[in-house]
């Protein structure tokens, strides 16, 4: 099986990728009656609001998560996608993105989600140092 980018997992409900260097960006689209996102494979993403019509209303807009440690940037999703890391995973299913990332002991996890009802997503974000 080629696993250049990632693997479904035995029961095939999720996707795991496992590079953040892919040719394309792999989104993953969650929604409910009102509210649509999709995230990509390192966090960002975009969402917007829809009405009974299809009209859309963007809302979020390259959504990107970093972490400022005095004078250094971290991106905690896997960008930029050319920069180095301990550990990148991302996993795609039905409801939510996850990313976990691990870079100088600095542990991330990012999930998106929305929930069933609201026009609003959901982000979770965990970060912990990895003891050193």
């Amino acid at each position: 099986m080629d696993r250049k980018y990632g693997y479904f997992s035995e029961d095939g409900k999720r996707y795991n990728i496992i590079t953040p260097n892919i040719p394309r960006n792999w989104y993953n689209y969650i929604w409910n009656d009102r509210y649509i996102t999709f995230t990509s494979q390192v966090g960002a993403g975009e969402s917007f609001l829809q009405d009974a019509l299809g009209r859309r209303i963007g809302l979020v807009k390259d959504r990107i998560f970093f972490v400022l440690e005095e004078d250094k940037t971290y991106g905690i999703c896997g960008l930029p996608v050319n920069a180095e890391r301990d550990e990148y995973l991302c996993v795609h299913h039905r409801g939510a993105s996850c990313v976990h990332t691990k870079k100088n002991g600095l542990v991330s996890e990012v999930e998106v989600t929305v929930p069933r009802d609201g026009a609003c997503e959901l982000w979770s974000v965990r970060l912990s140092l990895e003891n050193l």
